[in-house]
C-alpha cells in the first residue's frame, strides 16, 4: 500500500508534466481553443453575434454565451462605480533569451496562412515573399487574390519543455 502512495503522485507528476498542451486558432468557423491534453477543453466560438465560450474539465461541462449574459446584466441594474486599486509598478525584467527559449520549445503542427490585402498590385508585390517563406517555414503561408483571410494555426507543448527552457536559458 506504500508504494502505492509514493507510485501514484509520481507518475501523476510526470503525466501533468509531460501531457501536450495544445493552442488552436480556426479563423475559418472563428474558433479559439486550448487544450490540455484530455483533461482540460476550453474554446471559445465567435461569429454572427455570437461569443461563446465552452470550459470542460473531465467530466464538468459549463457553455456561457459571453454577449448575451453581458447585455442582460447591463439591462438588470445600473452601473456601479468600479474602485480601481493602485498597484506599485516593480519592474521585474524577464531575460529575452530565456523567452526566445522559451518560444522556440513551441512545436507547431499545423499552419495555413491565407491572406488578401484587398489591393491586386500589393498582394502581387508581397506574393513571392510569402511564396519564399512557405517554402522556408514548410508550411503553407500565401497570398491569395479571392478576397478571402484566413488563419488555421495549432501549436503544441508542454509543461515540462517549457521549464527545460526556462533553466537552461
Amino acid at each position: 500500500m506504500l508504494w502505492l502512495i509514493v507510485i501514484f503522485p509520481v507518475v501523476l507528476l510526470i503525466y501533468l508534466l509531460t501531457a501536450p498542451i495544445y493552442f488552436e486558432v480556426n479563423s475559418v468557423i472563428g474558433m479559439l481553443r486550448i487544450r490540455f491534453h484530455h483533461l482540460v477543453l476550453a474554446t471559445v466560438l465567435m461569429g454572427d453575434g455570437l461569443l461563446i465560450v465552452q470550459v470542460n474539465i473531465l467530466w464538468w461541462k459549463k457553455q456561457v454565451d459571453i454577449l448575451n449574459t453581458l447585455f442582460q446584466k447591463k439591462g438588470e441594474k445600473e452601473a456601479q462605480p468600479i474602485e480601481k486599486k493602485i498597484r506599485q509598478n516593480k519592474s521585474h525584467t524577464f531575460p529575452f533569451k530565456k523567452m526566445v527559449a522559451m518560444l522556440k520549445s513551441f512545436k507547431v503542427n499545423q499552419c495555413t496562412v491565407a491572406l488578401d490585402t484587398g489591393d491586386v498590385s500589393v498582394n502581387a508585390t508581397l506574393f513571392p515573399m510569402f511564396h519564399w517563406l512557405s517554402r522556408k517555414v514548410e508550411k503553407t503561408i500565401a497570398i491569395n487574390f479571392y478576397h478571402k483571410n484566413e488563419v488555421v494555426l495549432e501549436i503544441e507543448n508542454n509543461i515540462a519543455r517549457i521549464i527545460w527552457a526556462f533553466i537552461t536559458h
